[in-house]
């Protein structure tokens, strides 16, 4: 009789290694573990299950053991896996043994809820045993669903924002047209003497701030027209030369008041390209405004222009500012992102320039590249597209 009982200890040691170890180890690991854990047979009816399983699942064992596997399954599942069985027994080809994946498992309350599941396969003297864990993820899943509606929300109000600010356009430019128009008005005096000089003063100063909050509002509804996908070019032959030229003049008083040297570099004729040319001298005025406004007094700003082949443009910005490091440069280029450092903030600006700047080079279909170092200055390429795809080149 004793030697009866040694050997059925035996074979229970072989037949469940991860429960029945020599001195109780491997049995205490399983048990206190906070995963379930059932052992099944090769027909995947239930031989153990650990005490957590009750917990999460509310069985308790003896309501589990003997069953098969698929009581725990939906009920929509339930005979795809005793298809997935019967063709893992006659080919041996496995689908989701050793690889984890999300379940969902029907607790004894008849709720259904998501584990993710492991299954692991071992064989005792010729025969076949799964060994599965069941990790509760609800909460896991609960914030992924609320990460979810989270941003699709920020999505949505994101794009309604757009949408606003791109149908802004005429609210908010015929008021401010207005405003500078009656100011040059009153500066040219042309219905007579204005009076006292201080007037003048005051007009000049409207129409000053005026424009540069035309230039803002216009700034936003672009970069809002782009977030929206309603931003569209109007493509047209232009003279480069005379653009380059409009350019220069255009920020030769704000270089001399910064006590920046503006220097404007074409090595070779470019002639006439085929570019929305409104937003081309939107992406020259962003970047040489910045750059002269972030540069150092007696320094240069370089603008190059040259021709990489036949049908593109590189436009090269350089200056030797303060510069930006690499974080700085990520805040600088996301939208209406501003960057933090004491060096930057002293200067007036808004944070729409680059991102603008590299919004329009992208819709032409060009590039953009932006490289900088504090203390060191800044450098911007762009390459631009110049001719029409269906121009033929001579």
């Amino acid at each position: 009789m004793e030697s009866e009982l040694n050997l059925l200890e035996k074979e229970v040691d072989a037949l469940c290694p991860l429960i029945e170890g020599q001195d109780g180890f491997f049995r205490l690991i399983v048990e206190e573990v906070t995963d379930a854990v059932v052992l099944t047979d090769e027909r995947a009816d239930i031989l153990y299950v650990n005490p957590v399983t009750e917990k999460l699942l509310g069985y308790r064992p003896e309501e589990m053991l003997g069953r098969n596997i698929r009581m725990l399954m939906p009920v929509k599942e339930q005979g795809q896996h005793d298809k997935y069985v019967k063709d893992y027994a006659e080919t041996g080809q496995a689908h989701i043994i050793g690889i984890g994946r999300d379940v969902m498992c029907r607790k004894k309350s008849g709720d259904l809820t998501p584990f993710e599941l492991r299954i692991s396969e071992t064989f005792v003297r010729g025969s076949r045993y799964f060994i599965g864990t069941l990790r509760d993820i609800s909460r896991r899943k609960e914030a992924e669903k609320k990460a979810r509606e989270a941003t699709f929300k920020a999505i949505r109000a994101n794009k309604a924002k757009s949408d606003f600010l791109a149908n802004m356009s005429h609210e908010l430019r015929t008021p401010l047209n207005a405003i500078i128009g009656y100011s040059e008005m009153l500066q040219q005096q042309l219905f007579g003497d204005i009076g006292h000089e201080k007037y003048l003063d005051y007009a000049r100063y409207i129409h000053i701030s005026g424009n540069r909050l035309l230039n803002l509002v216009n700034d936003v509804l672009d970069l809002s027209k782009v977030e929206a996908g309603r931003y569209e070019l109007v493509k047209a032959y232009a003279d480069m030369e005379t653009i380059i030229e409009n350019i220069r003049y255009e920020f030769l008083p704000m270089a001399k008041a910064a006590g920046v040297r503006l220097v404007m570099i074409c090595p070779e004729k470019i002639g006439e390209v085929f570019v929305d040319e409104k937003a081309l001298k939107q992406i020259l005025a962003n970047l040489i405004s910045n750059a002269i406004k972030f540069s150092h007094a007696d320094r240069d700003v370089e603008v190059t222009f040259t021709p990489l082949d036949r049908r593109h443009i590189s436009i090269t910005v350089r200056d030797e500012g303060i510069g930006m490091s690499p974080e700085e440069m990520e805040v600088a280029l996301s939208s209406f992102g501003q960057v933090q450092s004491s060096h930057v903030r002293s200067h007036q600006g808004t944070g729409l320039g680059l991102p603008l700047t590299r919004s329009l080079v992208e819709l032409h279909g060009g590039e953009f590249f932006l490289e900088s170092e504090p203390g060191k200055g800044t450098i911007v390429r762009v390459s631009l597209p110049i001719r029409d795809e269906n121009q033929k080149l001579l």
